[in-house]
């Protein structure tokens, strides 16, 4: 293998031979728009490749909150605003305090999104837990509804229970769906690269999650998240890396390479947002094979 330097010296030349094919030839980003080699270079750019409108940020931030929040929840919440079961001194009280840190916690789970690109159920907690009062007078709400309009001929106790066990199926049916989706499908795009290198020694793997190369038993290459594409060209050639590993949110950093022709697709693990695409470096990118 060559020294530091050389492949230093290598990097330079790949970098100025990516400006020379592609110049401002424009490619497509993660979200279809078309970027180009400058945009991606631009420190001021967005760093996941594309700027966020407020709308969309706004659209995003509304899904991540409800999906934290769980879809009947954000409902109850919803019924909690409109019909709270507060006296008017209460609601005058109850309300604004409330009100105001939910939509505290909402304008700072928008803003992460405009910021970095991406927005998660950890974000979103804040104005989850705020939303809870509200929610639980939105069931209040709904049980004396049920209750005013059943009671009669089933009595409230039969009512009240019946809506119980509803809501709670309802909140409970969640948990059947797979948890932890992304790290699952980190998880098997690492045993995907172990099973491919054998009794060989472990490939370097670049990738933007450390928990791939760390399972595939393999030199942990972390992708630069600042400094453009060229930054992320270097990485590459100096760690002489054989597989790249990006989810759906980094996809834009290697794009240009997929342009090239330095770099091709091997494999993928699951899907939709939680996708994690494989992609294999190809001669000039990496020196040599290192497995057939």
């Amino acid at each position: 293998a060559k020294g530091p330097e050389e492949r230093e010296a290598r990097a330079k030349r790949l970098t100025e031979l990516a400006r020379e094919r592609l110049g401002e030839k424009s490619y497509e980003g993660d979200a279809g728009e078309k970027v180009t080699l400058t945009e991606t270079e631009d420190p001021h750019r967005h760093r996941l490749g594309q700027h966020w409108s407020p709308w969309q940020s706004s659209w995003e931030a509304l899904e991540e909150l409800v999906d934290a929040a769980h879809p009947l929840v954000f409902a109850l919440f919803l019924l909690g605003l409109w019909r709270p079961p507060l006296d008017r001194a209460r609601r005058r009280t109850f309300a604004p305090l409330f009100l105001g840190a939910t939509a505290l916690n909402a304008y700072v789970l928008y803003r992460v999104h405009q910021e970095a690109g991406y927005s998660s159920h950890r974000h979103a907690m804040g104005a989850v837990l705020c939303m809870l009062p509200f929610a639980g007078l939105g069931a209040v709400a709904l049980g004396a509804f049920a209750v005013s309009r059943l009671g009669g001929r089933l009595g409230a106790r039969t009512v009240g229970g019946a809506l119980g066990v509803v809501l709670a199926a309802a909140l409970l049916a969640r948990t059947l769906r797979p948890q932890n989706e992304r790290r699952l499908a980190e998880r098997r795009a690492s045993e995907w690269i172990a099973a491919r290198s054998g009794d060989c020694e472990p490939p370097a793997v670049a990738s933007c999650l450390p928990r791939v190369p760390f399972y595939a038993g393999s030199p942990i290459v972390v992708l630069p998240r600042d400094g453009g594409w060229s930054a992320t060209l270097r990485c590459l050639v100096i760690e002489n890396a054989e597989y790249v590993v990006v989810d759906q949110e980094r996809i834009w950093s290697i794009a240009f390479l997929l342009e090239l022709g330095w770099l091709e697709e091997a494999g993928h693990e699951g899907e939709g947002k939680y996708r994690i695409g494989i992609y294999r470096t190809r001669p000039p990118l990496r020196e040599q094979p290192q497995m057939p």
